[in-house]
């Protein structure tokens, strides 16, 4: 039995005495999804062969069963107990302890689990875990620039996802920023920008952007309607170099994480 300790919620497996096993002596090839799965949208035509194509999409969850284990037998108050860890009622973080997996993780939950018994005595579970996207992805990564006149940044996104990167934004405007504006030349020169109102920025104040779901909030509250400030062209990155000019005045931290497809 090969054994590989995991991380699942923010707890090791090692408080369990549970594994990534896999049981039984024979080798073999396996095959598992990579993940990323994509499917056209398309459209018939009558008396027409060909389909009218729209685009794809690449929203299929991707899944894989997991087997844990150990080598001694478990009591039943010990199988209740790791269930009781693995089941949650939400997604958590699934990190496999390997050389080739200790950058990235999956979002997701358990479900089905299946006792692995030898004489009638369980020594392990198999489990499938259903992640929130077709992807793994990177920790979280961040990058923060410190803007007192007009910037030049470059960001390589080299995201696995074809589509856009949407990173969530921490800015922090100087008692003197009246605007502040992100053009991405790589994006057809689209502009983030805040065009800010009274009561002004004071330098103390933190404008949190959620470019992915749109969500906009200050840490001064209510009183700063920072949104309808906001232009609404949300900051996302395409593949590649995204070359972006920065007018402004304060900090600003990049907040973002790529996906991954590394099969599982």
């Amino acid at each position: 039995m090969e054994a590989l300790t995991f991380t699942f919620s923010g707890d090791s497996s090692v408080n369990y005495d549970v594994y990534l096993v896999s049981f039984g002596g024979s080798s073999g090839w396996i095959t598992n999804s990579a993940g990323s799965n994509k499917s056209m949208i398309t459209n018939s035509v009558p008396r027409n062969a060909e389909q009218l194509f729209y685009g794809v999409e690449q929203n299929d969850p991707k899944q894989f069963s997991v087997t844990i284990g150990s080598n001694r037998p478990k009591s039943r108050a010990e199988v209740d107990r790791v269930l009781g860890w693995l089941l949650t009622m939400k997604p958590e973080h699934l990190i496999a302890n390997q050389p080739d997996m200790e950058f990235y993780r999956y979002t997701g939950i358990f479900s089905n689990p299946q006792l692995v018994t030898l004489a009638g005595r369980p020594f392990g579970m198999r489990l499938t875990f259903t992640c929130l996207s077709p992807y793994a992805y990177t920790f979280p990564k961040k990058q923060v620039i410190d803007i007192t006149h007009p910037v030049t940044y470059c960001f390589n996104n080299d995201s696995s996802d074809s589509d856009y990167l949407y990173p969530a934004l921490l800015l922090q405007p100087s008692n003197v920023t009246q605007s502040f504006s992100i053009v991405n030349n790589s994006d057809n020169g689209r502009e983030f920008r805040f065009d800010f109102a009274s009561p002004f920025p004071n330098g103390n104040e933190i404008v949190t952007i959620d470019n992915r779901l749109q969500v906009i909030q200050s840490s001064m509250g209510f009183s700063r309607q920072r949104f309808t400030q906001f232009n609404n062209n949300w900051l996302r990155f395409v593949r590649g170099r995204n070359e972006l000019q920065i007018t402004g005045n304060g900090r600003l931290e990049l907040q973002y994480k790529f996906a991954r497809r590394i099969g599982s």
